[in-house]
Formats: structure tokens, C-alpha cells, sequence
């Protein structure tokens, strides 16, 4: 049974991202939004989602709900690779100012990939995989808000 946690988190995580669309490539939200979606920036306007600056940000991962845009991405900002995280709530305009980090590996460096996310509502799941105890390992965490 060794297996079981990371396989019960894998369900979860799949079941969500066929709720919402969610994948480490582009994801859309299933029927129309409750609200008019804002105009996404024009063509050639970029929005910075990683905010570190000495860093090595990576292998995005986006999923959307609504007006909400989720992303992750691997970031080498801490001598390894950790998982950081933005979001918008306008549909991809504006972001928080500050990513946060989302594994809470020791400080010891590690190394994260195969980064996903999904969600519904308020409700984000991110999954991936780390080599904190030493060997791969699947880790998963989410927020409500």
C-alpha cells in the first residue's frame, strides 16, 4: 500500500482537471462565465506573472475558471527548484504583486517537475513531483481562496 496516497491525490487531481479544464498546457473554463470576461491584453503586451528576480522560472502549468487564471511553474530561486504560484482575477490583466511558494519542502534544496494545477471556484489543486525524502515522490496542495 505503499502507493496509495499519491495515487488517491493523482484521482483527485484528475478528476478536477476535467472539471475545470485545468493541464500544464492551456486550460478553459466549460461553459460561459458569469460575468463578462475582460479584454485579455492586446497582442505584444506581455503580463509578468514570476515576480523573482534571480531566478530561473520554468515549465508553466495554467488552468482557469471564469474571469479567475491560475498558474505554477518551477522556480530555481532557492539553489534548486521549488513550485511558486500567481493568480488573476480579471481574466489575466492583473496579478498579485508577490508569487508564492506552494511546496513547504525544509530548506534543504529539491528538486520539483511534472508540475499541474486545476481547479473550480476558488478551490486550486497543484501536483507534482519532488525529490525531498530522497527518492520521487508525488506531493499535492491546494487552497480554498
Amino acid at each position: 500500500m505503499r502507493h496509495a496516497a499519491p495515487l488517491v491525490g493523482l484521482l483527485l487531481f484528475a478528476s478536477l482537471v476535467v472539471a475545470c479544464g485545468g493541464s500544464s498546457g492551456n486550460g478553459t473554463s466549460p461553459g460561459p462565465p458569469a460575468q463578462p470576461t475582460p479584454p485579455l491584453p492586446a497582442p505584444g503586451t506581455d503580463r509578468q506573472v514570476s515576480r523573482s528576480v534571480d531566478a530561473v522560472a520554468q515549465h508553466p502549468a495554467i488552468a482557469a475558471w471564469e474571469q479567475k487564471v491560475y498558474v505554477v511553474w518551477e522556480d530555481g530561486r532557492l539553489d534548486g527548484s521549488n513550485v511558486y504560484f500567481n493568480r488573476s482575477f480579471d481574466g489575466g490583466n492583473t496579478w498579485w504583486p508577490a508569487d508564492v511558494r506552494v511546496d513547504h519542502a525544509p530548506a534543504a534544496p529539491l528538486t520539483a517537475y511534472d508540475l499541474r494545477i486545476a481547479c473550480e471556484d476558488d478551490l486550486v489543486v497543484v501536483v507534482w513531483a519532488d525529490d525531498r525524502n530522497g527518492a520521487d515522490d508525488i506531493f499535492l496542495n491546494r487552497s480554498l481562496d
